[in-house]
């Protein structure tokens, strides 16, 4: 069993139900892979670090509840190409010194969660082939960014970070035969 529930936050059992944003307070502790494959809406959310939360399908809409932030990243989140993440109307996300988030889309833009960079976060952007534009949300701050997209395969072009974007730290480990424009569009 991946989920547990607690009525006191001492004891803890098999949860009846996938958690969501009716449910209290949900933390992925150390150790565990949650993958969501369906539309699931959350909210009062911790990933903690050693953890990992992918979403593979289907819409992740983080919910703005009473408590922020809304999801906070310790661990690892990944979003893949037939997952999309969403922040909700004045949801907010914060990614923590030790938060990862793995941006896995390859012939698609995919929306990066628009969210407080902590200073030592990390992006990863680590599965682009042939997707040509603007990556949406990329017009953020963020700490560490790492490029590591060996199979690009779109000569003389490939995805571009807004103008606005900023990064302390730039890692390009790998762009194929593509390009990776950093703050303009792309040829």
């Amino acid at each position: 069993e991946v989920w547990e529930s607690s009525p006191d936050g001492a004891t803890w059992g098999p949860a009846t139900l996938t958690p969501d944003l009716n449910s209290n307070l949900i933390t992925i502790r150390l150790g565990n892979v949650v993958e969501v494959t369906s539309d699931l809406t959350i909210d009062q959310l911790t990933i903690e670090s050693g953890a990992e939360l992918m979403i593979s399908s289907g819409t992740f809409t983080i919910a703005n509840g009473s408590v922020a932030p809304d999801l906070l990243v310790n661990g690892v989140l990944s979003g893949r190409n037939a997952g999309l993440i969403v922040n909700g109307v004045g949801s907010s996300v914060t990614v923590s010194s030790s938060g990862v988030y793995r941006h896995r889309y390859n012939t698609i833009s995919g929306a990066i969660p628009v969210a407080t960079w902590a200073d030592g976060s990390r992006i990863e952007f680590l599965g682009y082939t042939s997707y040509n534009g603007t990556i949406e949300n990329s017009s953020q701050s963020f700490s560490n960014l790492v490029w590591n997209s060996p199979r690009q395969n779109n000569a003389g072009t490939g995805p571009a970070f807004s103008p606005n974007f900023d990064a302390k730290n730039i890692e390009i480990i790998s762009t194929g035969s593509g390009m990776v424009f950093l703050g303009g569009a792309s040829p």
